[in-house]
């Protein structure tokens, strides 16, 4: 008896078979993705800790420690693209300090062209007025009220040569964008090379701070074991006439800082406004010395004893207080600084077995490098 197919039971099978197939095809395909989905994610977390270790205490980010990480972490084929993102970053950049440049640059324009005309008080106070809508308010207020012909001239000279930088800051903006956008292309295909040269780099670095680490453990124990000589030699009376020495060098370079320090109201007005700007006036950097001395010089305040004791502490803190002032005239603050000069050299008198005097510090030794 010949035995027939039942075309219908055929069927369902061929279908169920069908079913299994396609389940196990859709359970890949759900792995598949799951897969990238999670890869994605690890290299997500892995651009994250790479953005943290590449930032530093100012918010910056180190560009080269984040694209050698990028390499070294497997996330090479993301590099094109934060390359790209750096350069919208630096484009932005450069085109924010531009608007304030030129920003900057209108305002002096205007205020020069402003204060030109000034001949007496009442052609100032007018100026003064209209100095607020130039530069707000608040840096109007801080104008002097009083006409002062030699003052104005002074600010007028330092205004210009702060255009002068910025015009140049300007022009360095724009030279740099066009040669950026040069390199750009260049980079990317040298990227490999180096990359590599800078793995040796590294490698070269880490040696050498390892070095350096092991010379500066010897020399902090030279220099411990030297300080512990010191200190058994140490009396109170050395104190105090080494204190003297420093503080009377100290004296001498603020001396020398003054002929070159900014010394009325409205010359420091213009140096903070160029300070704003990012540029840093002769003037505004020697008074920014003057006032480290000035802290230097009431630290070293000498130890005062007697009946005039109490008025020459009072009267030293007054004067070490005007050193740094860049609102007093230069011939006062140099009064001041002479007066504390007299007050030193009067107690360091008092010191007859104390050390010899020593060389004059420079900045760096007393505030460090």
């Amino acid at each position: 008896m010949a035995t027939e197919v039942d075309p219908l039971a055929f069927q369902k099978g061929f279908q169920a078979t069908q079913s299994i197939f396609d389940n196990a095809q859709r359970n890949r395909l759900q792995d598949i993705a799951m897969r990238r989905a999670d890869e994605a994610y690890q290299q997500d977390q892995a651009a994250n800790r790479l953005y943290a270790a590449a930032v530093g205490p100012d918010g910056s980010i180190d560009r080269t420690r984040l694209v050698t990480g990028y390499a070294q972490g497997g996330l090479g084929s993301k590099i094109p693209q934060l390359q790209t993102q750096f350069a919208a970053q630096d484009k932005a950049q450069t085109e924010a300090r531009k608007s304030q440049i030129e920003n900057g640059l209108k305002q002096f324009e205007a205020m020069g062209q402003l204060f030109a005309g000034v001949q007496d008080q009442a052609s100032y106070d007018a100026a003064r007025q209209q100095a607020v809508s130039i530069i707000g308010p608040e840096a109007a207020a801080r104008i002097p009220a009083q006409y002062d012909p030699q003052q104005i001239a002074q600010g007028q000279a330092q205004a210009l040569s702060v255009k002068d930088r910025l015009a140049q800051e300007l022009q360095r903006l724009q030279v740099g964008e066009t040669m950026r956008h040069n390199r750009t292309t260049e980079a990317t295909a040298l990227a490999g090379q180096d990359l590599t040269r800078r793995g040796q780099d590294l490698s070269a670095q880490t040696a050498s701070r390892g070095q350096d680490i092991t010379l500066r453990g010897q020399d902090l124990t030279n220099a411990r074991a030297a300080d512990a000589n010191n200190a058994k030699m140490t009396q109170a009376q050395q104190e105090r006439s080494r204190d003297a020495n420093d503080a009377l060098g100290l004296i001498d370079m603020a001396d020398k800082l003054l002929n070159d320090a900014t010394g009325s109201r409205l010359g420091n007005i213009v140096d903070a406004g160029a300070g704003a700007l990012g540029i840093s006036m002769p003037g505004a950097q020697a008074g920014a010395q003057l006032k480290a001395l000035e802290g230097a010089l009431v630290s070293k305040m000498p130890k005062m004893s007697g009946p005039q004791s109490d008025k020459d502490v009072l009267l030293y803190r007054q004067m070490a207080a005007q050193i740094g002032d860049a609102n007093l005239p230069i011939a006062t603050r140099r009064a001041a600084l002479n007066t504390v000069r007299q007050i030193q050299q009067k107690y360091a008198a008092g010191s007859s077995s104390g050390p010899t005097a020593k060389p004059k510090p420079s900045l760096s030794d007393i505030f460090g490098n």
